[in-house]
């Protein structure tokens, strides 16, 4: 969300510049489409085309082709642009600093970098001092989380427990149920997925009609599974309308039904 906000900033800062002056870069092209819908809808039309959304495993995949992309698409700004935004920090290998670095005016500070190690999916991360990104003295630990409580709602145990991290001076706004559910079988999953989601309709039958539970509330609802192809499967069988969220699919408002996805970077940026 800060990303977002400061992206917007930039805009209207660099407004009487031509072209799209602000590089919003992020880790694939599913989360660059999530980022452009999610700037759609906070910024003006034309804040919104002053910013540039790319991911770096389309426009720096290790070769200086990606480079020069990115860079045609300033060619109103020798020397690099001005001003670059970097979301999924934790997640951006050592390539794709040195691009980063690249593509920025060579004597610019203005690179807004945010990242969440507890986040990260690959490991180790990228030491930025050694791409000449100099962040000594200048980072600021956001420790109020607006999205989501520390309590991850519906969490589910499938055979093995989940996962947690250390929440030692941060706080959350709003907090969530809790479940555990243990089960043998993916069709046993199933099952407790639809009780859990009857539930849910049972207790919102007041304020939502069935077109409205199934358009939009089972959106909001995502089963993240070590193999969710199976649970997908799984799922379809039971007549259960779902979408499976690989790497490049678009999580749109178009697809009906609760969301499938593997614990991966996929999910960064999605709020359930």
């Amino acid at each position: 969300m800060v990303t977002l906000h400061r992206a917007r900033w930039l805009a209207r800062h660099h407004r009487a510049l031509p072209g799209r002056p602000v590089p919003f870069i992020t880790l694939n092209d599913a989360q660059a489409a999530d980022t452009r819908r999610d700037l759609a809808l906070l910024c003006s039309p034309a804040e919104f085309g002053k910013i540039l959304v790319v991911s770096v495993h389309s426009e720096f995949p290790g070769r200086d082709e990606g480079e020069r992309a990115i860079l045609s698409q300033g060619v109103h700004y020798p020397g690099g642009f001005r001003a670059v935004v970097v979301d999924e920090a934790q997640d951006i290998d050592s390539i794709g600093w040195q691009h980063i670095r690249r593509i920025l005016l060579q004597n610019s500070r203005n690179l807004f970098i945010a990242g969440d190690l507890h986040q990260s999916v690959y490991e180790p991360p990228a030491v930025l001092g050694g791409e000449d990104i100099d962040a000594c003295g200048r980072s600021h630990v956001l420790r109020v989380d607006y999205a989501r409580g520390d309590r991850r709602p519906g969490c589910f145990r499938f055979k093995e427990d989940c996962w947690t991290t250390a929440s030692l001076g941060y706080r959350s706004v709003a907090h969530g149920a809790s479940w555990s559910i243990d089960s043998p079988s993916p069709e046993e999953d199933v099952f407790c997925i639809q009780q859990i989601l009857r539930q849910h309709q049972v207790a919102m039958t007041g304020s939502l009609s069935s077109v409205e539970w199934e358009r939009s509330f089972q959106r909001r609802v995502c089963v993240i599974a070590r193999q969710p192809l199976t649970v997908h499967k799984a799922l379809d069988r039971a007549g259960v309308a779902n979408l499976y969220l690989r790497s490049s699919t678009s999580n749109s408002d178009d697809h009906p039904g609760i969301r499938v996805c593997r614990m991966s970077s996929r999910l960064k940026g999605l709020e359930f």
